[in-house]
C-alpha cells in the first residue's frame, strides 16, 4: 500500500526555489488572489490591506517581507513563524 501526498499542502522550498516562488505557490494552493492575500495579511494585524504591489514585488523577488509581515504570512499559511523567517532570510539580498 502506498501513501499519497496532498499536492495542495504548503511546504518549504526545495532546491533553488526562491522565497517569491514559495509565496506564490502557497497563495495559489490556498486559492487566493494577490489582493485576497493582501487583505488577509492586513486583517491578521488589524490593519488595512497591504498594497497589492507589495505582494507582487515579494513574488517577483524584488522585495523581502519584514519580520512582522513574516508573522502574518505564517499565520495565513499555517506555518510556524520561524519557518517563514528562515525561508525569507535565505533569499534576502543586502
Amino acid at each position: 500500500m502506498t501513501e499519497t501526498t496532498d499536492t495542495t499542502e504548503t511546504t518549504e522550498p526545495t532546491g533553488p526555489e526562491r522565497s517569491g516562488a514559495w509565496l506564490r505557490r502557497n497563495r495559489e494552493n490556498m486559492g487566493l488572489t494577490q489582493r485576497e492575500l493582501a487583505e488577509r495579511l492586513g486583517e491578521y494585524h488589524g490593519r488595512p490591506p497591504l498594497n497589492v504591489m507589495t505582494i507582487w514585488r515579494w513574488e517577483k523577488g524584488q522585495r523581502t517581507p519584514q519580520a512582522r509581515q513574516c508573522r502574518a504570512i505564517a499565520g495565513v499559511f499555517g506555518y510556524d513563524v520561524m519557518v517563514v523567517l528562515r525561508i525569507m532570510r535565505r533569499h534576502e539580498i543586502f
